[in-house]
This record gives structure tokens, C-alpha cells and sequence, in this order.
């Protein structure tokens, strides 16, 4: 009846428990069991959560016991720091006077030294910028005088070259109108021989006995005629190699000065004022001395290419007294045919077979002098080239060594104004570098004073 009546709200659901199944009295007496559990579990949840409570209130007791003696320690802290906070601020603001004191004795110092170190810079800058003022000054009269001389050295060289051209031109006008006679007179001879050739052709039959020793005589006469041209191209070789040994020692000798006049102008461009002017003198001098070299030995080379025309004007002469003496010999050769004509009325056929041979050889002989003609013509003609190449060659050379010199003064006057703007450069650097110095000493200065302003204020 209990457990009806502790059913509650149960009692109009379940049937009565005498009639319930065996299966609801089972689950209820699972339900009761599993209440039980719980019910346990919560005990023991709940007695746990008390001894908690209990620790943790002992823990709050001794937390809050040890904040009342930290209150009362700070309270006795807060008393002694009381005192020693007003000792302590009294020695912090006498050591505060003196701290600005020795800061301002400091300060003033510093600013002392840095007047007088910037007053000294100052002074040394403007006592460089004067002696910069004045290497300008000299620069530019040195680089004025250099215009000059240069002006001067191209005025010459113009001039120079306008005179070599000038003779040049007179002396290859020269040497074409004397090849011009002697292909002339090469022709006249030639017209002269043939000429002779056609007498001889005509007066065959009156030649004689006395051709053999007119053979001779002209074999003779080449024989002289060969000596004379090999002793001629002998005498006209070892001339031009005189005149190119001259020519080589003189362009050698030119060649020396130049460099040493060169090495001196770099010398005195790197060293001072006085000697800038001295080296300017010496250079001057030094290329007047070339330009007297170069008229001596342009002189030379003209006396020498009028020694070898007149050479040539001889050897002229001498084909030329050839040419007369074949001829003098050719009305020899026609007496002495005509002589034969006369005294000779028989053996007309075997004269006439040697006179055929005679031809013959004297044909072999013409030819053989105008072969020897040609090949004169052709040698002098090659010598002549020949010479006019090799001073043509000497003149560029000594051009090509003017302009090399005119180069090596323009590449010294640039290396010093270079020197120039790197001693600028270096004075600007410098300037540069005490303005940083003074800056990084005032930054220095103004933290230290705000060290020690804060190194008071945290005492």
C-alpha cells in the first residue's frame, strides 16, 4: 500500500501491483536502483565539493592572513620610504645642481672647442681656397699659354705641310716633265735607230770587208754602254741608301728628342706652379728644336732629291752621248760600207751572205740596245718611285710623330686639370667631414645632458 500510495501520479497509470506484470515490477526495481546510484554519487559529489569548499576557505584564511602582514610591512615600507624620499630628493636635487653645473661647465667647454676647432677649419678652408684661387689662376694662364703654344704649333704645322706639299709638288711636277724628255728622247732615239735601220737596210749591198771590226766596235760599245749603266744603278743605289740611312738616323734622333721632350712636359705638368712654367718653357724650347730638326731635315732630303736629279740629269747626258756616238758610228759604218762598194766588184754573192749574217747581228745588236734602253727606262723609272715612296714615307712618319707628340700635350694638360678637380673633390670630401664630425659631437653632447637629465630624474 505504500508503494501505491508513494507512487504519486504513478497510481492512476499502472495498474495495481498485485496484478502488474513481472516485467514493470522489474523495470521499477531497476529505476530504484539506478535512484539509489545517483543518490550515492551525489552524496559523495556533494561530501567532495564540501571538503573543496573547507580547503579552499583555509587557503582564502592564510591568503588573507598574509595580506594583512604584507599591508602592515607596506605600511612600514611606505613610513621608512617616506623618510628616505624626502633625504632622498634633497640629494637628488643637490646632485641634480651639481649635475647641471658640471654640464653646463661641460657644454661651455665643448662649445669652446668646437668654435675653435671650426674657426681653425674655417681658416685653413679659406687659407685653401686662396691657394685653390691661385692654382685656378695659374691654371688658367697656364692652360692660356698652352692654347697659345698650341695655336702656335699648329700654325707651324700648317704651315710645314703647306711647304713639304708645295715642294713635293714641285719636284713630282719636276721629275714628270724629266721623264716626259727622256721618253722624248727615248722616242727621237728609237726613230733615229730606225731611221739607220732603213740606211742600213738601203746600203746593204755597199757593205764590205770592214764589217767584222764594225761588229766589234759595237760590241765594244755595248760592252762600255753595260759597265757604265751597272756602274749608274750601283752609284744611283748606294746614294738612295745613303739618303735613307740619313733619313732613318734623323727620324731616330727626332724621334729621341720627342720622347724626351714628352717625358719632361709630364714631369713638370705634375709638379708645382714654378715648375709648370719651367716645364712649359722647356717644352717650347724642346719643340722649337724639333721644328729646327725638321727644316734641317727637310733641308737634307731636298739637297739629296736635287743630288739625285741632277744624278739622273747626268745619266741622261750620258745615254744621251750614247746615242750620238751610235749614230757617229753609224756614218762610220755607211763610209765604210760606201768605201767597200767601191772597192769591191767581186764576191758580191758570199759578201752578201756575210752581209746577211752582218744584218743579222746588227739587227741582234739593235735590238739588244733597245732592250737595254727599256730596262734603263724601267729602272729609272722604278728609282724614282722608289724615292718618291721613301719620302713620302719619311714625311708621314714625321707627321704621324708631330701629331703623336700634339696628343701626348693635350693627354698631360687633361691629367692636371684632372689633378685639379680631384684636389677639389678632396677639399669638398674634407669640408664634408668636419661638418659630420661637428654634427656627431653637438648629437653626442645633447645626449649626454639628456643621460644624465633622466639618470636625476629616475634617482
Amino acid at each position: 500500500a505504500r508503494i501505491r500510495g508513494g507512487g504519486g501520479g504513478r497510481e492512476g497509470s499502472f495498474p495495481p501491483l498485485v496484478a502488474a506484470p513481472v516485467q514493470d515490477r522489474n523495470m521499477i526495481m531497476d529505476e530504484v536502483y539506478q535512484l539509489k546510484k545517483e543518490l550515492r554519487v551525489t552524496q559523495m559529489e556533494s561530501h567532495r565539493m564540501g571538503e573543496e569548499v573547507v580547503q579552499r576557505l583555509g587557503l582564502m584564511d592564510g591568503r588573507l592572513a598574509a595580506g594583512e602582514a604584507n599591508l602592515r610591512s607596506l605600511d612600514k615600507r611606505e613610513t621608512a620610504n617616506a623618510n628616505t624620499g624626502q633625504q632622498g630628493n634633497a640629494e637628488a636635487e643637490i646632485r641634480m645642481r651639481e649635475v647641471q653645473g658640471e654640464m653646463a661647465r661641460f657644454k661651455r667647454a665643448v662649445e669652446a672647442e668646437v668654435r675653435s676647432v671650426v674657426e681653425g677649419l674655417k681658416t685653413e678652408l679659406r687659407q685653401r681656397e686662396g691657394i685653390i684661387q691661385q692654382l685656378d689662376a695659374t691654371t688658367r694662364g697656364l692652360q692660356l699659354q698652352l692654347r697659345a703654344a698650341e695655336e702656335g704649333r699648329l700654325a707651324s704645322e700648317r704651315d710645314i705641310k703647306a711647304a713639304v706639299e708645295r715642294r713635293f709638288d714641285s719636284m713630282q711636277e719636276g721629275i714628270t716633265k724629266q721623264e716626259q724628255q727622256i721618253v722624248d728622247r727615248g722616242l727621237a732615239l728609237e726613230r733615229v735607230l730606225q731611221r739607220e735601220a732603213d740606211e742600213r737596210a738601203a746600203s746593204d749591198a755597199l757593205i764590205r770587208t770592214e764589217l767584222d771590226q764594225a761588229l766589234q766596235a759595237l760590241d765594244k760599245a755595248a760592252k762600255n754602254e753595260q759597265a757604265q749603266r751597272t756602274l749608274m744603278q750601283r752609284e744611283v743605289h748606294s746614294q738612295v741608301g745613303d739618303v735613307s740611312a740619313a733619313l732613318a738616323e734623323q727620324i731616330k734622333l727626332v724621334r729621341e728628342e720627342a720622347d724626351r721632350g714628352r717625358q719632361v712636359l709630364v714631369e713638370g705638368a705634375e709638379q708645382e706652379r714654378a715648375r709648370q712654367e719651367t716645364a712649359v718653357q722647356l717644352c717650347q724650347r724642346r719643340v722649337d728644336n724639333f721644328i729646327r730638326l725638321y727644316e734641317v731635315e727637310r733641308g737634307r732630303l731636298n739637297t739629296s732629291v736635287k743630288g739625285a736629279l741632277e744624278q739622273i740629269t747626268h745619266r741622261t747626258q750620258v745615254v744621251q752621248g750614247l746615242a750620238k756616238r751610235m749614230q757617229e758610228e753609224g756614218a762610220e759604218l755607211r763610209r765604210i760600207a760606201a768605201r767597200v762598194q767601191e772597192e769591191s766588184s767581186m764576191g758580191v754573192r758570199s759578201l752578201s751572205e756575210r752581209l746577211d749574217d752582218g744584218l743579222r747581228g746588227l739587227a741582234a745588236t739593235q735590238d739588244r740596245h733597245t732592250q737595254q734602253i727599256v730596262d734603263m727606262k724601267t729602272q729609272h723609272a722604278t728609282d724614282v718611285q722608289e724615292t718618291r715612296e721613301r719620302v713620302s714615307q719619311q714625311v708621314g712618319r714625321l707627321r704621324g710623330d708631330l701629331e703623336k707628340n700634339f696628343r701626348d700635350d693635350r693627354q698631360a694638360r687633361e691629367e692636371h686639370g684632372a689633378a685639379m678637380l680631384e684636389q677639389q673633390v678632396a677639399m669638398r670630401e674634407l669640408e664634408r667631414g668636419v661638418a659630420s664630425r661637428m654634427a656627431r659631437v653637438e648629437q653626442q653632447v645633447t645626449r649626454d645632458v639628456e643621460e644624465a637629465r633622466r639618470g636625476v630624474e629616475e634617482a
